[in-house]
């Protein structure tokens, strides 16, 4: 696309400088010009939601570069900043781990796809490192609930209340010990 705007725009300005070059054939390739400018425009302003998202103040810079074709460099970018972000991190749940491991895939599908069409230089360099700084991250990972602690151990504590109980009702309380036999008088 922008080689196909670069290649129109240089032959416009050929035919501007020429003498022999008509008006008609002059504005026929304003007109595609114009129309190639506005596609590349649309490109540019999707690539750039792929990648940064809504548009914001904070991001606008970035959007900016972008659209000037700058493309790669944001693209870098993006995949270094996200690397920067991850090697901060500790610790992140499951939740958080996965949402990192979707992140890192789709940076990893746009290289793809940018390299497949040379809209974009291979980033596996730095899709390397950024896989390396996800595997670094510590998952931590749920307490498991224990049923059969929280079973077992109500239950041994009622019945050893229930024996304890037992063996205080057998044992009368203030009960005199039974009196020693009587020795047998013999006559």
């Amino acid at each position: 696309l922008d080689l196909r705007y670069q290649e129109l725009t240089a032959q416009l300005e050929k035919m501007k400088k020429s003498a022999t070059a008509s008006r008609a054939d002059r504005d026929k390739l304003q007109a595609q010009l114009t129309q190639l400018s506005q596609e590349r425009l649309n490109y540019m302003s999707t690539i750039s939601e792929m990648l940064i998202g809504e548009p914001t103040p904070e991001n606008e810079q970035m959007r900016t570069a972008l659209i000037n074709n700058n493309l790669e460099n944001v693209f870098s970018s993006v995949i270094q900043n996200e690397t920067s972000r991850v090697q901060t991190l500790e610790q992140v749940d499951s939740t958080g781990y996965k949402e990192l491991v979707k992140q890192f895939d789709r940076l990893k599908n746009y290289n793809q796809i940018f390299v497949k069409n040379n809209i974009a230089q291979d980033q596996a360099g730095l899709l390397i490192q950024y896989e390396a700084a996800i595997k670094n991250v510590k998952v931590l990972t749920p307490t498991k609930f224990n049923f059969w602690l929280w079973i077992i151990l109500p239950l041994a504590i009622i019945m050893l209340a229930i024996i304890i109980y037992r063996i205080l009702k057998i044992v009368p309380k203030g009960s005199e010990p039974p009196p020693p036999p009587a020795a047998k008088l013999q006559p």
